[in-house]
């Protein structure tokens, strides 16, 4: 059989449907005429139909394999741009970044070299190199300012330009893509969601309100849809348009797309919650946790039930579902940290202050680096103060001044010190932790309050000059 006749049914078989047995005929071809011209079509559609098949690694080394065996082979432009083009679909940024730059230099009248420029820019994107990017689109833009790719390089510019948080160039890049003429369907929606997420980036509700309703309307049925939808209800959420976006995010429930629907349903409790109805959003959140148990917003949704029960005043609820929290969220979220706290604050609340010394305790036991450790430190003393053990709550301020001297709360134990010792008909002990507060904290509100309170103390020890002076 004659080359080309050989060639040609080896793309026979991929007509009929038989990739593999195809790819089977191209290699024998390869190799009974190496030095054909048959040989380098035959190298470039084995790494062709890889490429469209997903075999990336093999199409990577068809194309490799062809730009070694033929380097003066009328297809090692494209062959290499292809090899890069697997590389990114790989995923491997870097590398396909780095062979677009090679090809755009070697081939730079190419008509590939464009797009070369554009892929390379969204290569250093998704490797989170924006800036790089941004310099690689530049590039595109000066050496081929009517390129086809324009649409898609503004639309990649937006996104870098988003990364940076630049996002005034964001908005313009994404308008660009927007308006550009004859701009692909999905690179405008896209460019619209970006438009919508500059709104979201720059408090601006109403814009990302309109960008994404204008998504949902042109985006035609299927997961894209649903999630700007989401947006959307984000959007109208934000503007206090509780019913509105209820109504949005039951949209997005319906669905289908399970992670959508649950972030919505998330969202459908708290707009029942700041649109003034606590016990829907208690409703909607344990529904939440009933249908998804294992969900990351599970947890999420017990937190704000637990946090609505506790607004509510229901403390012995609320602490019954921070302990269930505290047990089960996942130890990266920080949801534990927060709830095993808040089992002290709703003992506290609760009046029983014995068992919240001990929950705040357990706190600390537990989360001895934690950010709020001096909140637990402070309400374990005040519990201690509840229980008229004054001088364990002296000790606990005292270690806790040791450690934490400029914490915001710092002033508040200082006072609950000296308030301890009026507790306890001790004038001249409170009157000096009164005045230590206003000479460690002159700034703090509290200062004032213990001038006045000095000022008190001083009258009960019948120093009344002293206590004009304070008042003064």
């Amino acid at each position: 059989m004659a080359p080309f006749a050989a060639y040609r049914a080896a793309l026979c078989l991929l007509e009929l449907g038989k990739p593999d047995d195809s790819l089977a005929e191209l290699k024998a071809v390869g190799s009974r005429y190496p030095a054909h011209e048959v040989g380098e079509w035959s190298a470039y559609s084995r790494g062709w139909i890889h490429l469209s098949l997903g075999r990336f690694h093999e199409a990577k080394a068809a194309f490799k394999g062809l730009t070694e065996q033929y380097p003066g082979g009328k297809l090692v432009a494209p062959a290499r741009y292809l090899l890069a083009a697997a590389l990114y679909q790989e995923r491997h940024f870097r590398e396909a970044e780095r062979e677009f730059l090679a090809f755009a230099e070697a081939f730079p009248a190419s008509g590939l070299a464009d797009g070369a420029w554009l892929w390379a820019g969204w290569s250093a994107h998704l490797d989170g190199r924006p800036t790089e990017a941004l310099a690689h689109l530049a590039e595109l833009g000066v050496r081929f300012p009517a390129s086809g790719w324009a649409p898609d390089a503004a639309l990649a510019e937006g996104e870098s330009a988003f990364a940076l948080k630049a996002w005034p160039r964001a908005k313009a890049a994404y308008a660009r893509a927007v308006a550009a003429p004859g701009v692909a369907a999905d690179t405008r929606l896209r460019a619209e969601s970006g438009l919508g997420w500059c709104g979201f980036a720059t408090g601006d509700w109403k814009e990302a309100e309109g960008r994404f309703r204008r998504v949902v309307e042109d985006s035609p049925p299927g997961r894209p849809r649903l999630s700007a939808r989401v947006r959307l209800g984000d959007a109208v959420f934000n503007q206090k348009r509780y019913d509105d976006a209820r109504e949005t995010y039951r949209a997005v429930i319906a669905g289908g797309e399970e992670d959508l629907a649950r972030w919505a349903q998330l969202q459908v409790g708290w707009c029942a919650y700041r649109g003034g109805d606590p016990d829907e959003a208690r409703r909607q959140w344990d529904q939440l946790q009933r249908r998804w148990p294992d969900a990351p917003e599970a947890p999420l949704a017990l937190e704000a039930s637990a946090e609505t029960l506790f607004g509510q005043e229901q403390y012995a609820a609320a602490e019954q579902s921070f302990r269930r929290l505290a047990m089960t969220a996942p130890p990266a979220s920080g949801a534990g940290e927060r709830a095993a706290l808040r089992v002290g604050d709703s003992l506290y609340n609760a009046r029983a202050f014995d068992r919240a010394v001990i929950a705040y305790r357990d706190f600390t036991a537990k989360y001895p680096q934690s950010a709020r450790l001096a909140e637990a430190l402070y309400g374990m003393q005040w519990a201690y103060v509840q229980l008229g053990d004054f001088e364990q709550a002296r000790r606990e301020a005292r270690a806790f001044l040791g450690r934490f001297p400029q914490a915001s709360l710092a002033a508040e134990v200082q006072l609950m010190v000296a308030e301890s010792f009026r507790r306890e008909k001790k004038p001249e002990e409170a009157l000096v932790q009164y005045r230590d507060l206003i000479r460690q904290y002159p700034d703090s509100d509290l200062a004032v309050s213990a001038q006045l309170k000095a000022g008190e103390t001083l009258e009960e020890l019948g120093r009344p000059r002293e206590a004009e002076e304070s008042y003064s």
